[in-house]
């Protein structure tokens, strides 16, 4: 991934840049065609939550993507495919599922923040994007999309699911995504004890082999949660909620 160099905000601008705007729309017509993602704003005259920074929000040069529960393979295909072109387009970071993708760290750091961004992915934007960046452009710069959730016929949510006793969030989801599956360990906590253990890699946190997938299977049931899901031989990915 290659990312423009970060410019902060600050302070509030007049509403939406045309770039964003722009960005927005081409997203929701490459993605949104069946509901898997929708708008999630743009301009909003505030700080960053928890923080005395002022958001890109607040110059109108930032927007939110709201991923539908069931879709979270499609962030992903968001995520890979802008990353892939972030410089040419103009876009200084991403922040999703506990990750930021940014100049500083192309492939991505922990990110901490008031919202652990798990249902949106929040994408800035330089300045000159902000101002010039437009459907047309990001069509030519991105000329083969990724499949889109129109063409994501084999997607569904598995109905295995581990609740955490008192809370109505499940700790791990297990989705079929054309043909392989993906765990989702929910709780950044757990996440990071797979790693410590060395079950898991820090390096590719996402990635795991087969004998890995059940590795961290056990782990959990041995921590007390009863899971059962079986792993593609193709391997599976594990990721943060």
């Amino acid at each position: 991934m290659d990312w423009a160099p970060h410019v902060a905000a600050a302070g509030c601008g007049a509403g939406p840049t045309p770039g964003a705007l722009a960005l927005q729309a081409w997203l929701l017509d490459t993605y949104g065609r069946r509901g898997a993602v929708t708008g999630g704003g743009i301009y909003n005259c505030r700080r960053v939550l928890g923080s005395q920074s002022w958001s890109l929000h607040a110059e109108g040069r930032a927007l939110d993507l709201m991923v539908t529960p069931g879709w979270v393979p499609v962030g992903d295909q968001v995520l890979a495919q802008l990353g892939q072109f972030g410089l040419e387009l103009g876009l200084q970071r991403i922040i999703w599922w506990h990750q930021v993708y940014d100049h500083e760290s192309p492939g991505g750091r922990d990110y901490y923040g008031t919202s652990p961004h798990t249902d949106h992915l929040h994408i800035e934007l330089t300045w000159p994007a902000a101002h010039s960046l437009t459907v047309e452009r990001i069509a030519a710069i991105i000329q083969v999309p990724l499949p889109d959730s129109a063409e994501a016929t084999d997607m569904r949510l598995d109905p295995v699911q581990v609740l955490i006793p008192g809370e109505s969030a499940p700790l791990v989801q297990v989705y079929a995504w054309n043909g392989e599956r993906i765990l989702h360990v929910t709780n950044i906590g757990h996440l990071n004890g797979l790693r410590a253990l060395g079950i898991l890699s820090t390096k590719e946190p996402d990635l795991c082999t087969p004998a890995q997938f059940d590795a961290a299977v056990s782990q959990l049931r041995l921590w007390g949660f009863d899971l059962s899901c079986p792993c593609a031989e193709s391997g599976c990915r594990l990721r943060p909620f």
